[in-house]
């Protein structure tokens, strides 16, 4: 009986150290960081595992195997679909990230003006009339 005991509180325990760390490693992860952009294989992934997994093929890593495989052994014609699509998605996150940075760098000035209290008053008062005449 107290093993049993014993050896739930090492597993809560293990669960617990387990958790912390997750926090630890998501407690500097910006949630407002756009997503990043996905590779020709992750879309090619993406598009073939439902039909496989409706085919029954088998578990999720053999899926994953022989996707694998036939990404591989795909055609460049075929994979060039792909690419074209990836292109497309890297340009959405170049722009987003550039969109990102600027906010991070106004936040940061933001808080470096808090300092100096006129500065931030009267960029205060020039964003105010900007928002107005917009």
């Amino acid at each position: 009986m107290k093993e049993e005991v014993y050896m739930d509180t090492t597993l809560t325990h293990d669960h617990n150290r387990r958790e912390l760390k997750i926090k630890r490693s998501m407690k500097n992860y910006d949630l407002t960081k756009p997503k990043k952009n996905r590779s020709g294989y992750t879309l090619y992934l993406m598009n073939q595992f439902p039909k496989m997994k409706a085919a029954k093929f088998g578990s999720r890593t053999e899926i994953c195997t022989y996707i694998g495989y036939q990404w591989r052994h795909l055609s460049p014609f075929k994979k060039s679909v792909y690419q074209k699509i990836v292109a497309k998605d890297k340009e959405r996150y170049e722009k987003e990230m550039k969109i990102n940075n600027d906010q991070q760098k106004s936040v940061r000035e933001g808080k470096k003006l808090k300092k100096n209290t006129r500065e931030s008053r009267q960029i205060k008062r020039r964003r105010k009339i900007f928002k107005f005449l917009l």
